[in-house]
């Protein structure tokens, strides 16, 4: 059995503690677990900070759909390249390093994203920041937990994940005042500063542990696998993204299509034979765990292409103001801190499935609803409508997390929750990408101009804009109907945390 991970120590004070909130506030556990938490919070921010600047970015490079996607899309696309390859060497070399240069890292691309003269700079930016996100992703958890006694481990883990749903909640608001008041690059500089406070915190609090037995506790590192796997993601991205801008025909596209299948099932092949596999394969022979597995999976590609659209329909079609946009869409992340936190504790109580049916059944009514919009919709109903949407995702989120776990070995907890975050990842890109072909061969074939410009000038390319949407959500309904149709099949687990493969 692997010895368990030496722990990341903080540096203690030698005096007695005093008691009440001047104790959580001197205690070194906390201040450690407070430093994490910024990294946490910065891992959010920057996958939502793109909901609004996406649109003042394409205006000021004057660039289509297709190509600004590649500033959404980028931070997701390193994230799911780096994360494993991060974690295995963070393991081995020092957590505590890791993430302050992780830190470092973040604030230097996020000043980078900022003064980009050029889209192609920008996404480059974009690229570092999600280097940098998934060296911090791969360390904040694994310090945290070893800060606190194992009977506190849940509530570090809760206050990390209220971290996600208040960073979720306050991107838009603030980003979209942001914008408005000096323009989307200080969107970007503005996570400058709390980075270089999180790796000045961490190098001040955070003492290095390093796990003496890197050599035989985890066993060798599955560097084929994790490459494979982040090939995988890679060429299938830049196929389906390429292709609504040079052609479908083109030999780009189908060689990056026929590369990413070629590296999944090289992926595929070689951890169902490796002694040491990133993520064993052979787990998803329970119906307990690819049941779960499943159901996020489609339910997030039935939801992040929309996630993507939205902004573009409130601005361009609606004609509100970017930060208009940022108060339009706090409810929804106010209902989805919410419900996900409530149906994590009850899918405790009860069992993860009524929640699995109920994420996509509650999804598909937002998607229909999504697809009738036009350029009369009341704003209320837009907001209600959003807030639906994301609560579809908060029913999901957790309970099929809790699902997964009580299906696999303890040992095997960090590296199937990295297997599933990595696989959801992979889905919304492949789904943004799909989405945003959608919606631009329906604009095409109109004779309309993919642009923000023109959607929201022109009333041909308005309405080309709103036939590629109904499109889009439409395609949405039926990734909620499969999603349902997964979470009906599941049944828990007969032998939680059993030791078998």
């Amino acid at each position: 059995m692997p010895q368990r991970q030496p722990p990341v120590e903080v540096l203690a004070d030698s005096e007695d503690e005093p008691g009440g909130w001047l104790q959580l506030v001197r205690d070194p556990k906390w201040r450690g677990l407070s430093v994490i938490l910024i990294g946490t919070f910065l891992s959010v921010i920057v996958h939502n900070v793109a909901a609004v600047t996406l649109p003042s970015i394409a205006e000021d490079f004057q660039s289509t759909l297709a190509e600004v996607q590649w500033v959404a899309i980028a931070v997701s696309l390193t994230t799911a390249a780096v994360v494993m390859p991060a974690g295995y060497l963070a393991d081995r070399l020092g957590r505590r390093g890791f993430f302050i240069g992780g830190m470092a890292l973040f604030a230097a691309a996020s000043v980078m994203a900022g003064w980009a003269p050029s889209l192609e700079l920008l996404i480059a930016a974009r690229l570092l920041q999600g280097v940098a996100t998934a060296i911090v992703g791969a360390n904040g958890i694994a310090i945290a937990v070893t800060l606190f006694p194992e009977g506190e481990r849940g509530k570090v883990l809760g206050l990390s994940s209220a971290t996600v749903g208040f960073s979720a909640l306050v991107a838009p608001a603030v980003g979209g005042i942001v914008v408005e008041a000096g323009g989307w690059r200080w969107a970007y500089h503005a996570l400058a500063l709390p980075a270089i406070v999180g790796a000045v915190g961490a190098w001040l609090v955070l003492e290095a542990g390093r796990s003496p037995d890197s050599a035989d506790g985890p066993g060798r590192f599955d560097w084929f696998g994790s490459s494979a796997i982040a090939g995988t993601a890679t060429t299938l991205v830049l196929g389906l993204t390429m292709g609504p801008v040079i052609g479908w025909s083109e030999p780009l596209v189908w060689s990056s299509i026929a590369a990413a299948a070629a590296f999944g099932g090289a992926y595929v092949w070689w951890e169902l034979r490796t002694p040491h596999p990133v993520f064993d394969l052979r787990l998803l022979r329970r119906r307990a765990v690819v049941t779960p597995l499943g159901a996020r999976i489609v339910l997030l590609m039935g939801l992040s292409g929309g996630g993507f659209l939205v902004p573009f329909y409130i601005q361009g079609v609606l004609g509100f103001s970017a930060r208009d946009l940022g108060f339009i869409l706090v409810p929804g992340f106010a209902v989805y801190t919410l419900v996900a936190t409530l149906a994590g504790r009850f899918s405790d109580r009860w069992t993860p499935r009524p929640f699995l049916i109920a994420g996509p059944l509650v999804g598909l009514v937002s998607v229909l609803a999504l697809s009738g919009f036009g350029r009369d919709t009341p704003l209320a109903v837009v907001v209600l409508v959003l807030v639906v949407n994301s609560a579809s995702l908060s029913l999901v989120t957790s309970p099929s997390t809790n699902a997964m776990l009580g299906a696999v070995p303890e040992r095997v907890y960090t590296v199937a929750v990295a297997f599933m975050n990595l696989a959801g990842t992979i889905a919304s890109i492949v789904a943004l990408a799909l989405i945003t072909a959608i919606v631009t061969a329906v604009m095409a074939n109109a004779g309309a101009e993919a642009s923000v410009n023109a959607v929201a000038s022109d009333p041909a390319t308005t309405n080309a804009f709103l036939d590629g949407w109904r499109v889009a959500f439409l395609v949405q309904a039926v990734f909620m109907v499969t999603a349902a149709v997964i979470a009906w099949m599941y049944r828990p687990s007969t032998h939680p945390n059993d030791q078998r493969n």
